[in-house]
């Protein structure tokens, strides 16, 4: 079941040598189960489309009855990568990971979450190089997420797992892109979604217990 709720949704977007906080007024709702250690986070359930006459790249996964997309649009000089969360086509939420290329040896990312009516879903995405074949995304509490590379996206990429915002496993530790051998392309460490969140929360607290004494 799912069901519609607008709230402000604040996550943390970066990728490499950027940091940027985004906000997201839609809000959805979605009871979904976690990925188990192992096991693809695109599934069945992927697509993905090229516009070449657009510049436009996008890889789709079904999470909850949610559709998410990452999309990669190119420039000139550089491309942008962005998440939107949709329900039978409308815009319900989104997370900007920035412009740029991926460097030689490096990959490009985004983190962030989106509060789900009361759940969180935390999202990884991005982009890596055309020989990498999968990714291995850890979690804070041990569990490894893998990703297949689907050929069609080019390079695109992207995890949405469910959880609570401050627990260890709404962290991102470790990204991994790996080669048709299981050899190590590429690896980031990005950095902590839950102690930020924490940090916003001490602040909201200290906020609201100075208007308390006013």
């Amino acid at each position: 079941m799912i069901r519609r709720e607008k709230r402000l949704a604040i996550g943390v977007g970066a990728t490499v040598g950027v940091l940027a906080v985004v906000l997201t007024a839609g809000a959805i709702s979605a009871n979904t189960e976690p990925s188990r250690s192992g096991e693809s986070s695109v599934g069945g359930n992927a697509t993905a489309t090229a516009d070449s006459g657009s510049g436009e790249t996008r890889l789709s996964v079904e999470v909850g009855g949610v559709n998410w997309t990452v999309s990669r649009t190119d420039g000139p000089d550089e491309a942008c990568i962005g998440v939107v969360a949709t329900l039978h086509g409308e815009e319900l939420g989104s997370l900007g990971g920035g412009c740029g290329r991926p460097e030689i040896g490096h990959m490009r990312f985004g983190i962030g979450g989106i509060d789900i009516g009361g759940d969180w879903f935390n999202l990884a995405y991005g982009e890596v190089a055309p020989e990498t074949r999968s990714l291995d995304v850890i979690l804070g509490d041990g569990t490894v997420l893998r990703h297949t590379v689907v050929p069609e996206a080019e390079g695109l990429w992207i995890v949405v797992s469910p959880g609570q915002p401050t627990s260890l496993g709404s962290d991102f530790v470790l990204i991994k892109a790996l080669d048709a051998g299981g050899s190590v392309i590429a690896q980031e460490t990005p950095p902590s979604l839950v102690a930020r969140r924490l940090q916003a929360q001490a602040s909201v607290a200290v906020a609201e217990a100075g208007s308390g004494d006013t």
